[in-house]
C-alpha cells in the first residue's frame, strides 16, 4: 500500500506548475482508538471446588480389623481363637457383653454399639468468591505520519475547491495489559470433632444371652461352646454416623484463589484517504480548510495471551492451572471522515497549519485469543501539524 501512494504522490508532484499542486506533511496524533477486551476466562468455567484443599473427617486408629472395643453400652473384645485361621471360627468371640435389649435387631441378626469418637476434621469455609468476564478497555494512542497531495480543480463562490489524497503511517505500537475473572479468599482449618457413631455385629444366631450379658477372655467354658448364641463377629460389619458435636479448630489458615491474565498487544496502522478539499480565506494568507473524506484503514495486530489459575497460602504460591493463546492477522475497514484545517500561507509557497480529522467505521473489527476477544473502536480522533509547499 505504502508504495501505491508514493508513486500517487510522486505523480502529482511531477504534474506541470500550473496545475496547482499542494504537497504536506503531517505529524499526527491519533486518539481515541479506544480497544476493548471482553469475554470470559478459562478458570471461570472450571468447577473451582474440585481445585480446593479436601475436605475430611475421619478416625485413624480404627481400621475396623480384629480388634478390643470399648464402648458406652458394651464392648466387643478378642478371646484366644480371634483371628486364628486354626479356629472353627475365627472371625467370631465370646469376649462380649451389651447392656440393652435393643441393641439387638432379630431381623438382620445384628448387634449395635453406640462410641463417642473425637476425630480429626478438615473444613474449607468460602469467605468470598468472585467470578466474573474479563472487562478491560484502553486507548490506542499513537504518533504516526500523514503524507498528502492536492490537487486544484477551480474556483467557486470564492471557494477553493481541491482533490486530496493521503496516506497516514501509525508506526508499531505494543501495549501489554493484566486482569482477572476468579477471586476468591478462603479459611482452612483443621481441628478436632466429638463424632457419634454405632458400631453393627453380625451375630451368629436369632436369640442373644439377656442384656447384661459380660464375657470373659477365658469364658465359662473349657473347650469353645457348641451353641453358637454366645458369639458374635468381632470384626464390625459396618460404622454408622449418628451425630456430631461442637468443632474445635486447632490450625487454622486463609488462603486465596486467584487467576492472572496477561495479554501483550502489537498493532500497526496504516490509512489511505481521498479527500473533497473546500478552501476558504479567512484573513490576508490564513485559510480555513474543510473535506469529507473517504478513507480506507488497515490494521495489522498480533495479540498473546496466558492465563494462570493460582493457589496462595502461607508456604507460597502453587500453579493449579496454566493457559496459553495467540491470535494475528490483518484487516481492512472502509470508512467516512471529516477533516477541518487552519493554514498559514507564506509568500515563498510554504505553509504550515493545524489539523484535526474525525474518522468513522462501520465495520466492526474483532481479534480471538482463547476465550476473549479484542475488538476496536468505529471512531477515531486525529490532530497534527501540518507544514507543506503549494507548487
Amino acid at each position: 500500500m505504502s508504495r501505491i501512494i508514493l508513486f500517487v504522490l510522486c505523480m502529482l508532484a511531477a504534474l506541470p506548475a500550473v496545475a496547482d499542486l499542494r504537497l504536506k506533511a503531517t505529524l499526527i496524533r491519533r486518539s481515541d482508538g479506544t480497544m476493548r477486551l471482553s469475554g470470559k476466562s478459562y478458570s471461570s468455567e472450571l468447577e473451582l471446588d474440585r481445585l480446593l484443599p479436601a475436605t475430611y473427617l475421619h478416625d485413624k486408629s480404627d481400621d475396623l480389623g480384629y480388634g478390643d472395643r470399648y464402648f458406652l453400652d458394651g464392648y466387643v473384645c478378642m478371646d484366644p481363637g480371634t483371628g486364628n485361621p486354626n479356629s472353627p471360627l475365627p472371625d467370631s468371640t465370646w469376649y462380649w457383653g451389651y447392656q440393652d435389649a435393643a441393641q439387638y435387631d432379630a431381623e438382620t441378626q445384628t448387634l449395635s454399639f453406640t462410641s463417642s469418637k473425637v476425630m480429626e476434621q478438615q473444613l474449607v469455609d468460602d469467605l468470598s468468591l468472585h467470578v466474573g468476564r474479563e472487562q478491560r478497555s484502553f486507548s490506542a494512542e499513537a504518533l504516526g505520519l500523514e503524507l498528502a497531495g492536492g490537487y486544484v480543480l477551480g474556483q467557486w463562490g470564492g471557494t477553493e475547491v481541491s482533490l486530496e489524497l493521503g496516506w497516514l503511517w501509525l508506526p508499531n505500537q505494543q501495549r501489554k495489559l493484566s486482569t482477572h475473572g476468579v477471586n476468591g479468599s478462603f479459611w482452612l482449618r483443621q481441628g478436632l470433632r466429638e463424632l457419634q457413631q454405632r458400631y453393627v455385629y453380625a451375630t451368629y444366631g436369632t436369640e442373644l444371652p439377656p442384656p447384661g450379658h459380660a464375657g470373659t477372655y477365658e469364658g465359662p467354658f473349657d473347650q469353645p461352646p457348641q451353641e453358637t448364641n454366645v458369639l458374635i463377629h468381632n470384626r464390625p460389619e459396618r460404622v454408622e454416623t449418628m451425630g456430631q458435636g461442637n468443632f474445635e479448630p486447632q490450625k487454622e489458615e486463609r488462603f486465596f484463589l486467584r487467576n492472572r491474565v496477561q495479554y501483550k498487544i502489537d498493532w500497526q496502522e496504516q490509512e489511505l484517504h481521498l479527500a473533497l478539499q473546500f478552501r476558504k480565506q479567512l484573513w490576508r494568507n490564513l485559510d480555513c480548510l474543510l473535506a469529507p473524506r473517504l478513507g480506507l484503514r488497515y490494521v495489522r495486530c498480533d495479540v498473546k495471551r496466558r492465563e494462570n489459575l493460582i493457589q496462595e497460602r502461607k508456604q507460597g504460591k502453587q500453579m493449579l492451572r496454566q493457559w496459553r493463546d495467540s491470535d494475528s492477522g490483518s484487516r481492512l475497514m472502509p470508512g467516512l471522515g471529516l477533516a477541518a484545517a487552519l493554514e498559514k500561507q507564506f509568500d515563498n509557497g510554504f505553509f504550515t497549519g493545524f489539523q484535526l480529522a474525525l474518522n468513522c467505521y462501520p465495520q466492526q473489527v474483532k481479534f480471538r485469543a482463547g476465550p476473549a476477544s479484542l475488538s476496536l473502536r468505529h471512531t477515531t480522533l486525529d490532530c497534527g501539524a501540518v507544514i507543506g509547499f503549494r507548487f
